[in-house]
């Protein structure tokens, strides 16, 4: 996520992030270790919905390609965490049909996609997005 000098006065006084910053000093770890350790379970999660739908076998020989959205006005550091947060999840994880590709886009950049995906006359994009939020 965006350093708290980048967030709007309203929300970096808010009550709900005033309580996110006291339970990750509780938990004695830093943001980018929180929302990876989250992106870890949503992965595992989603990596057991996949194998169940396409074999375990199948899934192991394939490679993986994940569109990860970013806001379009977070500051280019931002990435860079969410680089970080991956790894942390397990999601660049070695794999023996090659290394998993991760490319970022803005959410703007999904939105359009999403929308030339539901009007095209036959034409198959076949985009997958995973949509991965940190704060």
């Amino acid at each position: 996520g965006c350093d708290e000098s980048d967030l709007p006065f309203k929300i970096r006084t808010s009550p709900q992030v005033a309580t996110a910053r006291a339970l990750i000093r509780q938990l004695k770890k830093t943001p980018v270790e929180v929302i990876g350790d989250y992106l870890g379970e949503l992965w595992k999660h989603s990596r057991e919905n996949i194998m169940r739908a396409v074999g375990q076998r199948v899934f192991k020989i394939a490679r993986l390609h994940f569109v990860v959205t970013l806001p379009a006005i977070w500051p280019h550091y931002a990435r860079t965490r969410m680089e970080e947060e991956l790894v942390r999840a397990g999601n660049r994880e070695a794999r023996p049909a090659g290394e998993t590709i991760v490319d970022f886009i803005s959410e703007p950049e999904a939105a359009a996609l999403a929308c030339l995906e539901g009007s095209s006359d036959g034409i198959d994009l076949n985009v997958w997005l995973l949509l991965l939020y940190s704060i």
